[in-house]
């Protein structure tokens, strides 16, 4: 699970859609997870 602050839009605009699921394969995610 990662989330992008970058990624992001009014819901109001878009029937209320606050979450969606993206392929890996389709957008950039980062070579390595760091938990704290």
């Amino acid at each position: 699970y990662w989330t992008d602050e970058f990624l992001q839009w009014n819901p109001e605009d878009f029937d209320n859609i606050t979450k969606l699921s993206i392929p890996t394969d389709s957008i950039w995610v980062p070579d390595i997870l760091i938990n704290e």
